[in-house]
């Protein structure tokens, strides 16, 4: 198991099969119902911050982001 640094202090732990994956990129500590989990958006053409929704996983958040950038930029997906 490893850790990703989130903001506010807080950190992701995700097993270290997929943290080459997730570690990459930008994290951040969402706090919601008294919880924290894991958070990545998405920024497409218009200028519109799309939420992808929470994950108690990075590597859920991960699989997320992926999936809307394929749907938001098809081909032109860094990521596919």
């Amino acid at each position: 198991m490893k850790a990703i640094q989130l903001t506010q202090g807080k950190v992701a732990i995700v097993d270290d099969d997929d943290f080459e994956k997730v570690n990459k990129f930008k994290w951040y500590a969402l706090l919601s119902r008294g919880r924290f989990y894991a958070a990545r958006n998405i920024l497409v053409s218009n200028g519109k911050l799309i939420h992808l929704g929470y994950s108690e996983k990075a590597e859920n958040a991960d699989d997320a982001y992926r999936k809307a950038e394929k749907k938001y930029f098809g081909k032109f997906a860094r990521h596919l």
